[in-house]
């Protein structure tokens, strides 16, 4: 069996967690916290691959948690939701480095689309990441084979 890849869901509402989790586990294995301190638990577990977070939160609130997900692993997206959006809010949070915004009461279909749109866009930057170094191998001069003197020096010139 393949693994699913994780979505964190953080909101202090419980009817929310269980109505995201009850839409994406079919195809994500979903963990649910209620605020900042839990999530960021479940962060430093290693297994988050989205956070999918309300904007108000009992405590830190919800650009707070962007922050924490960013500082730890700049790679997992955040999707921020909210029932309180500004147009300031919501610059602020895409410049912090949130994936998307959305306006609650949220649709379960768009939800779902931008989850699929934040992992999609992760597990291909992550596999950029990986063949660029791949590349970085095959193409250096430790991986030229040659026999001749001469070649030898010219490759020493190279190398310098």
């Amino acid at each position: 069996m393949v693994n699913k890849p994780t979505v964190l869901v953080v909101d202090d509402e419980e009817k929310i967690q269980k109505l995201l989790a009850l839409n994406l586990r079919n195809s994500y294995r979903v963990i649910v916290a209620g605020n900042v301190d839990e999530a960021v638990a479940y962060l430093e577990k290693g297994e988050v691959d989205l956070v999918l977070t309300d904007l108000k939160l009992p405590g830190e609130d919800g650009i707070a948690m962007l922050k924490k997900v960013k500082a730890f692993d700049s790679s997992i997206p955040v999707v921020l939701m909210t029932a309180y959006g500004t147009v300031e809010n919501a610059v602020e949070a895409m410049k912090l480095g949130a994936f998307d915004y959305l306006l609650k009461p949220v649709k379960m279909k768009e939800v779902v689309v931008t989850v699929q749109k934040a992992l999609s866009y992760r597990f291909l930057l992550a596999e950029n990441r990986r063949l660029k170094e791949q590349l970085k191998g095959i193409y250096s001069f430790e991986n030229i084979v040659c026999v001749s003197p001469r070649m030898q020096q010219i490759l020493k010139l190279v190398k310098q």
